[in-house]
């Protein structure tokens, strides 16, 4: 049995503590996670619930972020989403574990039936009104395609704080959500960390990059800036 998702203060609190205190059993290994990320249990007074624990030493290094730096950040960006009121990561925190230090996460079972997808890959003429374009590319065959994101005042929201702590995609040179898996806004107030999901096709576009595009691509589609500025 997995710990709801609090709402309140006193129930992120409560989680916060078990998180903090509990013992850790692990239980496998999410291969599809870039960096060592451990499904286990945690036990403490009787409350049991399944959590994902990221040690330390299995981090993958980065050229813009020292090395072994990655759990902390995860426990930061939970505290600045509660402090910010954005309550977009589930409760985490930095703790020892049975590999050493490392993030230790609630993990949030997906809500039945939440399954609204926020990226689409649609050809230029079935670009909706309500969606915004990201990219374009060609599939294998020739057929020009748009990946695109929903206009949410949710997703707007979560790109914001997504710029605010710096999640810098080290492929694209543009920011990228903390998340893996956009296809639920019931979870934990509409968005999945990283931890919690295993992978998903819809992690690749950056989701922020559509409200940019307002700004810097005014020429949709052929949005390439000029030479001039």
């Amino acid at each position: 049995m997995n710990l709801p998702a609090p709402s309140t203060q006193e129930e992120v609190a409560h989680v916060l503590d078990v998180l903090a205190f509990g013992e850790i059993e692990i239980e496998g290994r999410l291969v599809d996670a870039s960096n060592v990320a451990l499904l286990g249990q945690l036990e403490l007074d009787g409350i049991r619930t399944r959590v994902i624990y990221k040690p330390v030493q299995g981090e993958r290094s980065l050229w813009d972020f020292p090395d072994g730096t990655l759990a902390a950040r995860e426990a930061a960006a939970f505290e600045l989403s509660a402090v910010g009121g954005w309550n977009l990561v589930p409760p985490t925190v930095l703790r020892e574990g049975p590999l050493g230090p490392g993030s230790v996460q609630l993990w949030v079972d997906a809500v039945e039936g939440a399954t609204q997808s926020l990226v689409r890959v649609v050809t230029p003429a079935e670009l909706a009104p309500g969606w915004l374009p990201v990219f374009e590319a060609q599939l294998a065959d020739g057929t020009a395609v748009v990946v695109a994101h929903a206009d949410l005042p949710e997703l707007a929201s979560a790109a914001v704080f997504d710029v605010v702590i710096s999640t810098w995609s080290s492929t694209m040179r543009t920011a990228r959500a903390p998340i893996w898996c956009w296809t639920s806004p019931a979870r934990y107030g509409g968005l999945i960390t990283a931890s919690a999901v295993t992978s998903c096709p819809s992690c690749a576009p950056c989701c922020g990059d559509g409200w940019a595009s307002r700004y810097q691509r005014p020429n949709w589609p052929g949005w390439m800036p000029s030479q001039d500025g």
